[in-house]
């Protein structure tokens, strides 16, 4: 997930908690591979653990249990090794379950390492513990060739009927489930810890004496944080270039992707072909290589290397061959510099910082075949950071299908607004009918529950009722809400009401709707926009997305200064738009 080259992935960029160093030497040395003096448990051959059930009592975090669906020997890896494949099932019926994978080798030497996974999870393969890592040393035999019981986890998982489930670490559609989302922040890693330990007890009968974890990327990540929430777990940790700051790179991602295909006012998109990218990395070594003494395209000292691309600038600024244009000029700009917020997202960070692209990593073949932006992005045709912040700003942030990411201000913060039924100042579609109805907006101060008190014991009785606790699937739900409403309505005496019922209160409006709306004229020296089904308003030869709740309205613009106008619906302020910058910023986050 992040641009690297191949020497500092493995020199430079490997971050370590000071806990990892307990495991560093123990997982490479080649005398571990003994026996450790352990009894046998339960399960006197590896194909008996096919009928191994492990119960939700035995799990750490809610589940339904666990159930093994494979259990067969391996020769090879030392003495050869148990394989069992299974699945945690989750609690949620609609989310996916959790499959694992662990390995347990013939002659155990007391010892166990979990492995994490990578981007966005989903692939057994990366994490199943039979392979070298990125930290591993290949001079040196695998953790399970040695002796130790591996395991990992792949959380959520895809199947593809032609194409290979390493697909799944770019797929972030799990997120709209709470329980996978949950599972892939850190859940899903104790829950499979545990359900290893327990198919370690069921063979060896024992426990493992020691405990470590390895991961790279979203795995380092995850080595993190299992020592953040789980430290009696584990006796160590090895965590590689880390995705700890987890938001802020994801800004970054959505940053860089937003100067690659966002058009300026030049009309021009800054997404780098092939033959461009490669004309920034020779003309970087070209500077830098050779300040080692040795040529070898390598860059040995990046913090020594200074290279600026307006060098390779364009002489008009168009995109010609062997140049880069103004807009590629700002991509590259945006990759090598520091992606910060106006405020601190968690634990008091505000920023990330830029890739080193100036400096001898490598943008070539990040940047996906295509120049178009597909709407979602799809791999291998966009570029990995757009597959990557597309899926963050439409399944983690909750947004919907029809967002775009180009809208999202990773400086200020702003709200995405695009929402089905969510808008700025207030508004909504349902509230845009009101208004064309004549219908007056009364607002309560936002913060102030209070004054609506009694709407909001309604709410606190509802939740009372209907979900401490929730119904088990959505269908069971929705009879507990309907349950409630004939409750509140028709039998419950409202102290409110002098022990009536709503019900026996309730008389319908005398008021007829109309049966077409006003049509809104705007004040003298407006300009006004249609907004189309995107919710898009088109500027010259650009476009600028609003928000789909006002598709197909006008929108009144009122010029403030220059290139800088004041955009209303109606007589509400909605937003404020930059010409120079083509963005438009909703109300709630003008300064």
């Amino acid at each position: 997930m992040s641009v690297e080259s191949s020497r500092s992935l493995r020199q430079s960029i490997v971050k370590t908690l000071p806990i990892a160093l307990a495991c560093t030497s123990s997982l490479a040395l080649p005398g571990l591979a003994q026996s450790a003096h352990v009894g046998r448990g339960t399960v006197h051959f590896c194909s008996d653990l096919k009928t191994q059930k492990i119960g939700s009592a035995q799990i750490g975090l809610p589940t339904r249990g666990a159930v093994v669906h494979s259990a067969h020997h391996v020769k090879g890896a030392g003495s050869g090794y148990c394989r069992v494949l299974g699945s945690i099932v989750s609690v949620d019926p609609a989310a996916d379950p959790i499959r694992f994978e662990v390995n347990l080798p013939e002659t155990w030497n007391g010892k166990a390492v979990q492995f994490g996974g990578g981007g966005f999870d989903g692939w057994l393969h990366q994490s199943d513990g039979r392979r070298y890592t990125v930290l591993g040393d290949k001079t040196q035999p695998t953790p399970l060739a040695q002796g130790y019981a591996t395991f990992g986890d792949s959380g959520h998982h895809h199947h593809y009927l032609f194409l290979p489930d390493e697909l799944n670490i770019l797929r972030s559609k799990f997120a709209l489930n709470d329980e996978e989302r949950n599972n892939f922040a850190s859940d899903g890693l104790k829950k499979t810890h545990d359900v290893a330990v327990a198919l370690m007890g069921a063979r060896y009968g024992a426990s493992p004496q020691r405990m470590y974890f390895v991961g790279g990327s979203t795995g380092g990540r995850e080595a993190m944080k299992v020592v953040d929430r789980w430290p009696a777990d584990y006796d160590g940790v090895l965590a590689a270039y880390a995705a700890w700051n987890q938001i802020e790179a994801d800004f970054q991602f959505i940053r860089v992707t937003q100067a690659m295909y966002a058009k300026g006012r030049d009309g021009q998109s800054g997404w780098l072909p092939p033959s461009k990218t490669k004309l920034l990395r020779d003309a970087v070594l070209e500077v830098c290589d050779a300040q080692d003494g040795l040529k070898d395209k390598i860059v040995s000292n990046p913090t020594g290397c200074s290279f600026d691309p307006a060098s390779l600038r364009c002489p008009d600024g168009k995109d010609r061959k062997g140049c880069l244009s103004e807009g590629q000029e700002r991509t590259v700009s945006a990759f090598s510099t520091p992606q910060i917020t106006n405020f601190a997202v968690e634990n008091g960070m505000d920023r990330e910082p830029g890739y080193n692209v100036l400096r001898g990593a490598d943008l070539v073949g990040n940047m996906g075949w295509c120049h178009h932006p597909y709407k979602p992005a799809i791999p291998l045709l966009n570029s990995l950071y757009y597959v990557f912040g597309d899926g963050v700003v439409r399944t983690f942030l909750h947004t919907g299908p029809q967002v775009s990411l180009f809208h999202l201000d990773t400086v200020n913060g702003s709200e995405i607004g695009h929402k089905r039924d969510a808008g700025f100042a207030r508004l909504s579609k349902l509230s845009l009918g009101w208004m064309k109805m004549g219908i007056v907006h009364e607002r309560i101060q936002p913060g102030r529950p209070q004054q609506n008190g009694r709407h909001e014991r309604m709410h606190r009785t509802l939740k009372e009722d209907t979900t401490k606790p929730p119904a088990m699937t959505i269908r069971l739900q929705q009879r507990k809400f309907d349950r409630f409403r004939q409750m509140f309505n028709h039998e419950r005496p409202h102290e409110g009401l002098n022990n009536e019922t709503p019900a026996n209160l309730y008389q319908p409006s005398a008021i007829v709707l109309p049966r077409s709306f006003k049509e809104y004229v705007y004040p003298k020296g407006f300009l006004t926009r249609r907004v189309n089904n995107s919710g898009d308003i088109s500027w010259h030869k650009g476009r600028v997305f609003i928000s789909e709740v006002f598709r197909f309205e006008d929108l009144g613009m009122e010029l403030v200064a220059e290139d800088f106008y004041k955009v209303f619906f109606w007589d509400i302020e909605i937003g404020e738009f930059d010409v120079e910058a083509m963005r438009f910023r909703p109300v709630n986050t003008v300064r």
